[in-house]
This record gives structure tokens, C-alpha cells and sequence, in this order.
């Protein structure tokens, strides 16, 4: 139990004024007492109030006044140990995510500080309150709700695509010779939602969305893709020469009109013509 000092006031109502109650004032005069003090005691969450000690204004003093006892109910103090989180997600790889943070148990204030990933002390106001701005990745948040709560920390994993847009070229066909340009690629992308979109630049031919032909061997080509919500990314290609092949060709041993000697020509071994 203890103890607790209140000023407060009363307005006290008298058509007669009494020895007992009242000095130095005129009869039949109704007045306002402006202040007083009372002292009271806590016990559990109640609060009583007792006047004990004179009040007064101007025109008169009571002595004893009959006023009751007050009692108020206020609200405990409710440390709040955990928050449920709730993030929002970027859409693209490399943006920024945000969190919502519920304090639970629900405290009595709606007000406290929180510290990023060691950082700065930020002020909140609400309960739930929000965090913006958090890259990829898990984040801890540190709060405090009350200077008579202890702190306690809530970790916040903002997730997200894997990486940027990745794009490939996938050769369906190579160009059949050098320098042919009869080629025929496909583009596939992933770290994305589909639909893509495929912007192309370069000594090629987009038949369709996806589908590049006449692919010429050392060409370079550019293609921007974009995503179902908006994610774009760009990459460049160079056409790669198709497979070689070798024609083996043998000269047979012979003997050869007009040569110095008549002896045979040893054999020889294969010529090969890369072609």
C-alpha cells in the first residue's frame, strides 16, 4: 500500500452559514470553496481519496467540510512483451518492403520508442504502428512501450524475388554456317511473374514475343524485359557460330610425270578442311 496527494476542487452550496462551519463570512451566502488537498491510499489498483486537511477560499474557512471519500479506478500497467507482424513485400527485387507491428499483450499507453537493427531511437504514437523503408532480409526491432516496461525485440523478414529479372536466350536452332543468319533462339526468364513482355534490339527478327530468327553468326542483340507487376531488367546477347565439321581428304601414292624421280610418293596422311 501508498500513499498519494491530490489537488482538487469543490463547490460548495449554503443558503446559511454556521459557526461550525463557517468563519468570517456573511449569512445566507452561498459560496465556491477553489481548492483543496486530500491524501489517500493505493491498495491493489484502487485509489481512495480522504480530505484531511483544511480547505478555503477568500471569504470563509471550514474546518471539517463533509465531503466523501473519491474513488478512481485508473489503468495498470500493461508491459507488452511480443508484436504481431504483419510485412508487405517488394514487388521488385532491390525495392523496399514495410512491416505492421501489433503490441501484444495490448499495453495501456500507445506510445514508446523502437530501435532499428541497433540504430537510432524512433518515437510511435499507435499501436499498431508501422515501419517503412526495410530492404530484403530479416530485421530486428527493438521496443520499448513504457520506461517501466522492459524492452524486448521482434524480428521482421521482408521477403521478395530471389534476384533480378534473369533472361535467357535459348538456342533452338544455331546458324547453320558462318557468317549464316538463319539462326533461331527463344527467350525464357526467371526471378519474375509471368507474363514477360521482350523488347528486342538488334540484327534480328521478333517473330513473336518470345521467338528471335535470323540470328546472323557474331551479331549482338539487346532485349529489355518487363513483368507481369512492372519489373524490368536488360541484357545483351552475341549470336554464337554454329558446329563445324571436317571433310578428310587423302592424296593417293602415285608417281608423278615430270618429277626428278620416278619413286612413289609415300602416302599421305589426311588433309582435313574445316569448312
Amino acid at each position: 500500500m501508498g500513499s498519494i496527494r491530490l489537488r482538487i476542487q469543490f463547490l460548495l452550496l449554503r443558503t446559511l452559514c454556521t459557526a461550525d462551519y463557517c468563519k468570517r463570512c456573511d449569512s445566507g451566502k452561498t459560496r465556491t470553496i477553489v481548492a483543496g488537498y486530500v491524501n489517500g491510499a493505493i491498495s491493489g489498483n484502487a485509489y481512495t481519496y480522504y480530505l484531511s486537511t483544511p480547505v478555503a477560499d477568500t471569504n470563509f474557512r471550514l474546518d471539517n467540510p463533509p465531503v466523501p471519500s473519491v474513488v478512481l479506478n485508473p489503468t495498470p500497467l500493461v508491459c507488452p512483451t511480443t508484436a504481431s507482424v504483419s510485412v508487405t513485400n517488394p514487388s521488385c527485387y532491390g525495392l523496399t518492403g514495410n512491416a505492421s507491428l501489433q503490441l501484444l499483450p495490448a499495453p495501456g499507453m500507445t506510445s514508446g520508442t523502437y530501435i532499428l537493427n541497433g540504430g537510432a531511437a524512433v518515437n510511435y504514437s499507435s499501436n499498431p504502428f508501422s515501419i517503412s523503408g526495410l530492404a530484403q532480409g530479416i530485421h530486428t526491432v527493438t521496443i520499448q512501450n513504457d520506461t517501466a516496461c522492459p524492452p524486448f525485440d521482434v524480428f521482421v523478414n521482408i521477403g521478395g524475388p530471389p534476384g533480378p529479372l534473369a533472361t535467357s536466350s535459348l538456342v533452338v536452332v544455331p546458324p547453320t554456317c558462318s557468317p549464316g543468319c538463319d539462326g533461331h533462339n527463344i527467350l525464357v526468364t526467371n526471378n519474375g511473374s509471368s507474363p514477360y513482355t521482350y523488347t528486342v534490339t538488334g540484327p534480328v527478327t521478333q517473330t513473336s514475343n518470345a521467338q528471335l530468327d535470323n540470328l546472323c553468326v557474331g551479331s549482338i542483340y539487346t532485349v529489355q524485359t518487363v513483368d507481369a507487376v512492372g519489373c524490368s531488367n536488360t541484357q545483351t546477347f552475341t549470336v554464337a557460330p554454329g558446329p563445324t565439321f571436317s571433310v578428310p581428304i587423302r592424296v593417293p601414292a602415285t608417281v608423278i610425270p615430270g618429277l626428278l624421280t620416278d619413286k612413289p610418293i609415300p602416302k599421305a596422311a589426311p588433309i582435313l578442311l574445316r569448312i
